[in-house]
């Protein structure tokens, strides 16, 4: 084996004997009392003391593609496609590289990508901003539509428009111009389904089904006199719904469409429900006083990603502290965070207020707020006392949809730049470029599983685990 297993209660930690870094983590259901690998090192099973045993697939650091010079990188929801952007030039390829690599050139810096559910269209904007203007008055705003089902065909090109979204049945996409049109359009006709004018409109959410779309009304200019609201519209025919009052940089709809997330740039979040109009507060914790992220992963659990701001420094602004929180929809409990130290403090009030505890650096929020990853440093201590480049990082994924986060991804030396694909595709960053990686490699995992639930004969327990009676539970 090229890796030296340490045991500490329930964590079982993997450190690679080449560079004596920590690669991974298991957080097993109950301390185990032994390790046995399968050959080749995939697969473990974790023997407990009442006999119990479970099995685990390591095998999750398989690279899909390497992306060494990319400034940019932009994957489709389940990262069927990947979009990697180097200055004006696009490169498109497929995931399992089923089809030669199309580069396109576009007009402009590419300051958006925007891909539909099935991967088939990729929206590009360019969208200036005030400095880029500066010196540079001749540059315009613009977006352009390109059908991957077509070879790459650009559908159509429209000036003005500096935002896009896509419905989740991918037939149709949503528009945004500098003049307050929002737009709907048919694809890949981009043909006309209806127009309207809402000056201030900056972005639009479809809820999962389509049966929504709330578009925020947010005008940069703080003294301009339309109100900043919510306008809900009914898609199939851009009709109002109606408004709902408010500032809100964050909008996400639960999975069934009945429910609305709103977060504030600073202050608490509401869920609204739609139907009644009614809302109610989700208490966070003192110390966060932004949202950064948020999403539903079901129709019960809504997962936050916070930070407590500790001000700003040549315009920008920094956080001291960054958490992913899990909120119980019905009460509004929180009943899961992160960073998460049971043995060491009590609650995230306590975390804070210590400085040997991990720290965590742009989180990252999976599309379907399963997954949650982070850039991953020993200790606050040693990220504010040595400069970050200096000190040890690691890329690191969560799995919190259990009652405590699971760690499922770790890379030394790397940090996260996306989780997409249900937390199944990790991009990582690191002086090797950007790399695409497949959490749960494709394999025979399950296969194992009903295998090893046959009940094994007694000599094979006895030269594998010893002579007790054992039970096997997969995972």
């Amino acid at each position: 084996s090229r890796s030296l297993i340490a045991v500490h209660g329930n964590l079982v930690r993997y450190f690679s004997v080449e560079r004596t870094a920590e690669t991974y983590r298991i957080n097993a259901r109950k301390p185990p009392r032994r390790i046995l690998e399968a050959p080749g090192s995939r697969f473990v099973a974790l023997q407990a003391e009442d006999g119990s045993m479970d099995v685990w697939d390591v095998g999750h650091t398989q690279e899909i593609v390497r992306l060494p010079d990319a400034d940019k990188v932009e994957l489709s929801r389940q990262a069927q496609r990947i979009a990697a952007i180097r200055g004006r030039l696009v490169e498109i390829s497929d995931r399992d590289a089923s089809a030669a690599p199309s580069t396109l050139r576009f007009p402009g810096r590419p300051t958006a990508a925007r891909w539909s559910d099935d991967a088939r269209y990729l929206a590009l904007v360019s969208s200036p901003g005030p400095l880029e203007l500066i010196g540079n008055p001749h540059l315009e705003t613009f977006a352009q539509l390109y059908d991957l089902g077509a070879g790459a065909k650009m559908s159509w090109t429209e000036k003005g428009v500096f935002e896009v979204a896509f419905p989740s049945d991918g037939r149709s996409i949503l528009t945004i111009g500098k003049d307050g049109a929002v737009s709907l359009k048919s694809l890949p006709d981009a043909g006309a389904i209806w127009s309207l004018q809402l000056p201030g409109a900056v972005r639009a959410r479809f809820s999962p089904r389509g049966g929504l779309l709330a578009v925020i009304i947010d005008p940069a200019d703080y003294s301009s006199p339309i109100e900043r609201q919510i306008v809900l519209l009914d898609p199939a025919s851009g009709a109002r719904i109606g408004p709902i009052a408010g500032s809100y940089r964050i909008v996400e709809f639960d999975p069934t469409g009945n429910f609305l997330l709103l977060a504030p740039e600073n202050g608490t979040p509401i869920i609204r429900q739609i139907a009644s109009g009614t809302s109610r507060e989700i208490p966070l914790l003192p110390e966060i006083d932004t949202v950064l992220a948020a999403g539903f992963s079901s129709a019960s659990h809504l997962t936050l990603l916070a930070s407590a701001q500790g001000g700003i420094f040549i315009g920008t602004r920094f956080a001291i502290q960054e958490a992913a929180l899990r909120f119980d929809v019905e009460s509004g409990a929180t009943n899961q965070q992160l960073p998460y130290s049971a043995a060491a403090a009590r609650d995230y009030h306590e975390i804070l207020a210590q400085e040997d505890v991990p720290h965590l650096v742009n989180l990252r929020l999976s599309n379907d707020a399963t997954h949650v990853g982070a850039t991953l440093y020993p200790s606050k201590r040693a990220y504010w006392q040595l400069a970050a480049d200096l000190i040890r990082k690691d890329a690191a994924v969560w799995d919190v949809r259990q009652a405590d986060p699971r760690q499922v991804f770790r890379q030394p030396d790397a940090e996260v730049a996306a989780v997409t694909g249900g937390g199944a595709y990790v991009l990582t960053t690191s002086a090797a470029g950007k790399i695409l990686w497949k959490v749960e490699p494709d394999g025979d995992f399950e296969r194992v599983c009903r295998h090893l639930r046959q009940p094994p004969d007694a000599d094979r327990w006895k030269v594998y685990l010893g002579g007790e009676q054992n039970t096997l539970v997969c995972p």
